[in-house]
């Protein structure tokens, strides 16, 4: 079974992708020392914490809520 983090920083991903942010961008926006760092959050290898997805919804231009509901939508289809 795949993780709620997991699908929630593949929807992350996503949306970074449609936006054309690199990896890089986003670790140096939420303030990573490393891109690996960020890069795990994508991974769902950490789980986020509410402080993290508030910061990665405004890097990316959303409301919290939008990401959560689309980790829900897909979620739901496994």
């Amino acid at each position: 079974m795949t993780s709620y983090s997991a699908i929630l920083g593949r929807v992350i991903r996503t949306q970074r992708e449609l936006r054309k942010i690199d990896l890089s961008d986003m670790a140096k926006r939420l303030g990573f020392s490393s891109v690996s760092g960020y890069s795990r959050l994508e991974t769902g290898d950490v789980p986020i914490t509410a402080n993290s997805l508030y910061a990665v919804a405004r890097a990316l231009g959303m409301k919290t809520a939008a990401l959560v509901t689309m980790a829900d939508e897909l979620a739901g289809k496994k």
